[in-house]
């Protein structure tokens, strides 16, 4: 069954918020390991996704928004 576009941006919508959420969670508590967890937390994202050939752009699009979250304090 193929989601409707308004139901895939929803999606997407959520995953960015709860991994921003997740990010910030992991960087209290581990600190310098949150290298490690966010590359883990970019190939789950990307993954949950479904399309293949979006990767290496759903990767970019995770990398900037977790620095914006980690320099800035939110999104």
């Amino acid at each position: 069954m193929i989601d409707s576009p308004q139901r895939s941006r929803l999606s997407t919508a959520i995953l960015l918020i709860s991994a921003s959420a997740v990010l910030g969670t992991v960087a209290l508590v581990f600190g310098a390991a949150v290298v490690v967890g966010l590359t883990v937390q970019l190939l789950v994202f990307a993954l949950r996704l479904g399309v293949p050939i979006l990767l290496p752009y759903l990767l970019a699009l995770r990398i900037c928004l977790a620095l914006l979250r980690r320099f800035h304090g939110n999104l």
